[in-house]
């Protein structure tokens, strides 16, 4: 347990190590592997947690091989709710190839709330972190939680610390780097962001 006064659960959430795609490049439920060479970086993120923490991941490879990789064990819990974006039809295409789709769909108009073709919004996003966030704080209360998870995930939880949930446009300017360390405390009193995109 952290020697932190606050009373709640503590999540010390963790984006993937990177993706070996080209930059701009959409990648959302495919299930693609990341690159661990950073190992100075991976042992710099687990001393910045607490010794005892719960592992959680989401079940896509990037983050559970990330999880595995930092802390040399498997994940205690695996949750379908913290999984990236679902970009339907754009998963896997840089932006510049979407974006006369998106200009049709009205898509910049209103980012978070418009849903890529087959896929889902940002604001559905939120939804189900909301859910699985509010799962992990009943089923471990006053506890300690190292997340591995993605950037769509990470912002949307910063956007409900915030209490922007249901337009959470805002969170898209929040930074979300490989490798970084997002800390976010839940309580019943509400939440607080002690960290966003910290480098360990």
């Amino acid at each position: 347990m952290s020697s932190d006064a606050f009373v709640g659960t503590r999540f010390w959430w963790i984006r993937h190590a990177p993706v070996p795609v080209p930059r701009g490049t959409l990648v959302g439920r495919a299930d693609r592997p990341c690159t661990l060479t950073d190992t100075d970086r991976l042992a710099a993120l687990r001393r910045r947690v607490p010794e005892g923490v719960v592992l959680i991941a989401s079940p896509l490879l990037r983050a559970r091989s990330t999880a595995e990789a930092i802390w040399g064990r498997v994940p205690d819990r695996l949750v379908d709710g913290l999984m990236e974006q679902d970009f339907g039809d754009w998963d896997g295409k840089r932006w510049d190839e979407i974006t006369e789709q998106a200009d049709t769909l009205g898509f910049w108009r209103d980012a978070a709330a418009t849903a890529p073709p087959g896929g889902e919004s940002f604001v559905d996003q939120c939804r189900r972190v909301r859910q699985a966030i509010a799962m992990l704080c009943q089923v471990y209360p006053d506890t300690d939680l190292a997340v591995v998870a993605h950037a769509g995930t990470i912002r949307a939880a910063l956007a409900l610390a915030l209490g922007v949930g249901d337009a959470p446009g805002p969170a898209f300017s929040f930074g979300m780097d490989n490798l970084t360390l997002t800390r976010i405390d839940v309580g019943p009193g509400g939440s607080r962001i002690v960290c966003a995109n910290s480098l360990p």
